[in-house]
């Protein structure tokens, strides 16, 4: 437990056995190694999801601060993980995995079935789950979920899609990508991810970068934020610079791409913005293709998260 409080912003502690968390995997600087899905299974054992293209980064920078007694740290490489995504997910596993009682699993909850994974999560702002499977068990599941599609079972099931559809759909709920959004110069206060530090952790710390990260806490001095902006039309995309309207540069965009959930042919984005020109509202302009073209300061999420609620 102390070690993964040294190298997340997770609040270990309050963790419950056969749940999860949406973590930071920090650095000494307070920058952002990584985001990952840490999961309690017991006292003494704890499943953590890396992004797989920072995987081997992650693991040597844990490795290193690895006590020399106590803490054991052992990659799995036999599981592939696949996501069953939307309104009828919950459908889609009761019949995948029957006797499932799939509505009293909790949000960010881990069970055990047919010796599947199963955490209620995902990235697209949808009720969801990703299941981690062992190779020798994929193709399985793999069947079983292509048989829910070509049997009439009264399920409106989609095909399997691809990080196109889940970037349009992580975009509209707001949520971050590492390598776009996360790096190992932003910290969480830049992010705009404190909501993943706890109270406790605020308040005492002890994770890698904390003096830095509570520093910008306590004060509010940052030169960034992360902010969602919206505009009429094509998209602006990764990179582009943005502009006050007096002509002033101050940000750039992370993440950008049409957004077919609104109305009007909007399109939408992620950007770090100097404060105070990420305030909601503001009319900034973003700079590609030789022209200076209008965006606007918006809340996120875009569209409303539909995450579950257990029924009580």
């Amino acid at each position: 437990m102390e070690f993964l409080e040294r190298m997340t912003v997770c609040d270990v502690q309050a963790l419950r056995d056969g749940h999860s968390s949406l973590t930071l995997i920090t650095n000494e600087k307070g920058g952002i190694k990584d985001d990952s899905i840490l999961t309690k299974i017991n006292n003494k054992e704890y499943f953590m999801v890396l992004n797989a293209g920072c995987k081997d980064k992650d693991i040597a920078h844990m490795r290193s601060h690895l006590p020399s007694i106590g803490v054991e740290l052992e990659v799995i490489e036999d599981r592939q993980l696949i996501a069953v995504q939307g309104p009828q997910a919950k459908n889609v596993i009761a019949e995948v995995f029957k006797g499932l009682n799939v509505k009293d699993i909790e949000f960010m909850q881990r069970v055990e079935s047919d010796g599947v994974g199963l955490v209620r999560c995902g990235y697209t702002g949808e009720d969801g789950f990703e299941l981690s499977i062992k190779d020798n068990k994929v193709m399985e599941i793999v069947k079983r979920l292509e048989a829910i599609k070509d049997r009439n079972s009264g399920l409106k099931v989609c095909d399997w899609v691809g990080l196109g559809a889940r970037d349009t759909l992580r975009l509209e709920a707001g949520l971050c990508l590492y390598g776009h959004e996360l790096n190992e110069e932003i910290t969480p206060v830049e992010a705009m991810l404190t909501w993943t530090i706890s109270k406790r952790r605020k308040e005492k710390g002890g994770f890698l970068g904390s003096d830095v990260v509570l520093k910008q806490l306590a004060d509010g001095n940052v030169a960034y934020k992360r902010q969602g902006f919206i505009k009429d039309g094509i998209p602006v995309r990764e990179g582009v610079k943005i502009f006050s309207k007096a002509g002033e540069e101050v940000g750039w965009v992370s993440s950008g791409a049409p957004a077919p959930s609104l109305e009007g042919k909007k399109s939408i984005g992620m950007a770090y913005i100097k404060p105070p020109h990420n305030k909601l509202n503001t009319q900034l302009l973003a700079e590609y293709r030789g022209k200076k073209h209008d965006i606007v300061i918006q809340k996120m999420p875009f569209v409303p998260a539909n995450f579950y609620r257990k029924e009580i």
